[in-house]
């Protein structure tokens, strides 16, 4: 335990320019933006070279305006499984409780087992402590501010590329708060994964809450929970990671 890499809560900012290259380009222009497949893309004449120097275009905008700071609140704290929750323990008062995170029971993948996150950490009754990571990435704060003025102005296609980018940030950002945990860990880049609050594996997302409040990333990152339980701004994202080899969704 005295060599554990515990953390409280750290953060984590880069330009839009430094995580340029990490993003998720066919994603963003599939989905985000909605420009589809590449078939049908070409069909209409949207060539690579034209999304490109869109995806240039909002990527200078964006930065020099300020619009999007990709940015993440993290943590490793000691924990222990109890029943299908985990216990979440203060790092620096090891066996004082900070919260619990609930995990939903699936189907294993060959439909002959049920899997629950919390099997891949040490029991109570163990006696051991293991790790678990937490993280929240974000586009900013500032992000809705302007997405309300383009919507003030009825320019429906700013928004919608401002919101895509906003949200491929946040999600790759997620991936590079993700890897920076393994290296902390030890861990192999593909070891462990990450579950979100609102998916199969953790159904109930009242954890993004838990994990907004032990990050405190209200305070370090301006992100807060609306009153209909979302986050703002909506291009953020939390997880908590498990470093164990066998981790698996189903």
């Amino acid at each position: 335990l005295p060599d554990a890499p515990w953390t409280r809560s750290e953060t984590l900012r880069y330009s839009l320019r430094e995580l340029a290259p990490h993003l998720d380009t066919k994603t963003l222009f599939a989905l985000n933006w909605k420009f589809g497949g590449t078939a049908s893309r070409e069909k209409r004449g949207e060539t690579a070279e034209k999304l490109g120097a869109l995806l240039e275009e909002w990527l200078d905008q964006a930065e020099q305006e300020g619009w999007v700071v990709p940015q993440g609140a993290f943590g490793i704290y000691p924990c222990q499984s109890d029943g299908d929750e985990v216990i979440v323990y203060d790092p620096e008062e090891l066996g004082t409780e900070l919260c619990r995170f609930g995990f939903t029971r699936v189907i294993g993948s060959r439909r002959n087992d049920t899997i629950c996150a919390a099997q891949y950490f040490y029991p109570r009754e163990s006696g051991m402590f293991d790790a678990i990571g937490v993280q929240l990435t974000t586009s900013g704060a500032q992000v809705d501010t302007q997405l309300a003025a383009f919507r003030e102005q009825g320019d429906s296609e700013a928004v919608l590329y401002l919101q895509g980018l906003s949200d491929r940030v946040a999600e790759d950002m997620a991936d590079r708060v993700h890897a920076l945990l393994r290296e902390r860990m030890n861990a192999l880049p593909d070891q462990g994964i990450r579950w979100s609050p609102g998916y199969p594996a953790m159904a109930d997302s009242k954890y993004n809450k838990t994990i907004l409040d032990l990050l405190d990333a209200t305070r370090h990152l301006g992100v807060c929970i609306t009153e209909a339980g979302e986050f703002s701004p909506t291009g953020t994202t939390a997880a908590v990671v498990c470093f164990h080899p066998d981790a698996r969704y189903t």
